[in-house]
């Protein structure tokens, strides 16, 4: 379920910007951000999964990343795409430790 709703975020985000009027300058600045937050999510993946139980982590990550996509849709704007960023942390958590 988050693979597929994170798949949809990966390759549509470039309309949600150009729908809430986001600069298209700035969309480099996004994917620099965007992989700056998955190598923080490689870089912590390993500590946590000593510390919790894997159904712990898949199951936090799974919740907080469908709360994030719902606040990303309901506050459009600079502050979404921030929301939009904190998903990817959790979505390559799990891509990690799967």
């Amino acid at each position: 379920m988050l693979s597929a709703s994170i798949t949809y975020i990966d390759e549509y985000w470039q309309i949600y910007f150009k729908e809430i009027n986001i600069p298209i300058f700035l969309f480099g600045f996004f994917s620099l951000f965007r992989e700056i937050f998955i190598s923080f999510s490689s870089l912590i993946a390993y500590r946590i999964k000593d510390k919790f139980q894997y159904k712990y982590i898949f199951g936090f990550s799974a919740l907080l990343s469908g709360i994030l996509i719902l606040l990303s849709s309901i506050f459009k704007g600079y502050f979404g795409v921030i929301l939009i960023l904190l998903i990817f942390i959790f979505f390559e958590l799990n891509q990690i430790l799967s």
